[in-house]
């Protein structure tokens, strides 16, 4: 049934023969014909390449609802279009000649009050339904825009205070540059490999769980190509809503029922928190009928997770958008600190088609998802049984339409945090639909 639903839209959509995407997806995917025959290492790589072509062919089948986009290509994304919120009283205007010719409105200097929102959904389910441990699921809401900093419960003041004390904020309000915010809302899940055995099993991934919200400010610097992000994380570890989440997660999907979340990590509840500062750097760019955006950057977080982290990321396709206003490293288990452009108006971010990948070296001090943090666990991990260095990585796709909405899909992999022999590599995917105000 798949192999023909995909092999119809190959046909209709791209033009190739119905038979030749037959054949390709038969060999891509033998799993579906008869597992048997390869190893489980075998398996789930083929997997992997078959929800990532299943996952790309549908994204480009779905077609833009909006009319054909036959706006003429931007020679460089706008970064110069989008200038100094009201915060940045220390930013001067933009030169007349930094912007591109298809923006006429002066009001897109300002950061608008609503440039739209994105939801995360992760789960290892989406690799294979017979994987179900370490980092299993998690799911955000990102609200982005100058709201983001003006509303009540809004973390930007504390924010604000702490970049204050550590001096990154004088480093994000440097001439030349202008902000952008984002606040998030989420949940983060973590099981052993048998959720259905009730009792503590001390030599496994411990159950973990974090409800959190997140504030987080970027100061791009267009001419520099720079782009300074910090990031205040406040929760609740423990607490007893997660198992409950995931149980009523698997009644939906017909899954294991979870058994020993009261084994948890500080079971009953405690508060914690994280602050983060990164850099990012775009290091070479070509913008064209077929583009590409190289990046790198450096990280440091501490809090509930406590490391220092470089990365290299890259986009390549059909880009309109500017290189800073998208985040794929911005990672530990979920996306934190998305910020997004505004589709101030539809010349400026038409259509997208393109890809994503890039990797991480982390060197991890403290993970309170295994060591705990104050309460006694019924599973812990010493610092000594944990990695110091992680490697991770990530390949995705994603398609923005003209009417403003968006959707991704990634896989993520990243090293064994717990020492072998208990070590695995844990991986898993997501998708993120989007939209822009």
């Amino acid at each position: 049934m798949l192999i023909h639903w995909i092999s119809n839209i190959s046909a209709s959509k791209f033009k190739f023969p119905a038979n030749y995407s037959k054949i390709v997806l038969y060999f891509i995917d033998p799993v579906l014909q008869n597992g048997a025959l390869l190893s489980f290492s075998q398996q789930m790589q083929i997997r992997i390449i078959n929800r990532l072509l299943f996952c790309t062919l549908t994204i480009l089948a779905i077609g833009d609802p909006a009319a054909a986009d036959t706006t003429p290509s931007i020679a460089h994304p706008p970064d110069a279009a989008y200038a100094k919120s009201p915060r940045d009283q220390q930013i001067s205007e933009p030169k007349e000649s930094d912007i591109p010719p298809l923006i006429i409105d002066p009001a897109v200097y300002d950061e608008p009050s609503n440039t739209g929102w994105q939801l995360y959904i992760d789960n290892d389910i989406f690799i294979s339904p017979d994987i179900d441990r370490d980092y299993t699921g998690g799911f955000g809401l990102a609200l982005t825009g100058l709201r983001a900093r003006e509303w009540v419960f809004s973390l930007d003041r504390w924010l604000d205070s702490i970049d204050g004390l550590t001096g990154f904020q004088s480093l994000q309000l440097a001439e030349g540059g202008f902000s952008r915010h984002a606040l998030e809302f989420g949940i983060i899940l973590f099981t052993p490999e048998d959720i259905t055995v009730s009792e503590a099993r001390p030599n496994d991934h411990p159950y973990a769980s974090l409800l959190f919200m997140a504030n987080s400010q970027q100061a791009i610097f267009p001419e520099k190509k720079w782009a300074l992000l910090s990031a205040l994380t406040v929760g609740f570890i423990g607490l007893d809503f997660a198992g409950e989440f995931q149980a009523a997660i698997h009644d939906l999907t017909g899954s294991e029922e979870p058994a020993g979340w009261d084994n948890q990590i500080s079971s009953g509840g405690e508060i914690t928190g994280r602050y983060t500062v990164a850099g990012q750097k775009n290091l070479l760019s070509h913008y064209g009928g077929f583009s590409y955006e190289l990046s790198g950057g450096i990280e440091g977080n501490v809090g509930i997770t406590t490391d220092l982290n470089a990365n290299i990321s890259m986009r390549f396709g059909k880009l309109r958008s500017p290189w800073w206003s998208f985040n794929p490293h911005q990672s530990d288990y979920i996306n934190l600190g998305q910020t997004l452009t505004s589709r101030i108006d539809e010349r400026v971010l038409p259509a997208e088609l393109f890809g994503w990948a890039g990797l991480k070296a982390r060197y991890r001090i403290y993970n309170g998802f295994l060591q705990g943090q104050f309460r006694d666990s019924a599973v812990e991990f010493e610092s000594d049984e944990i990695e110091d260095i992680i490697y991770e990585g990530w390949l995705g796709i994603t398609k923005t339409w003209k009417s403003g909405f968006g959707l991704s899909f990634v896989i993520r992999g990243r090293t064994n945090e717990i020492k072998k022999p208990i070590g695995r590599n844990p991986i898993w995917s997501g998708f993120v639909l989007s939209f822009k105000g």
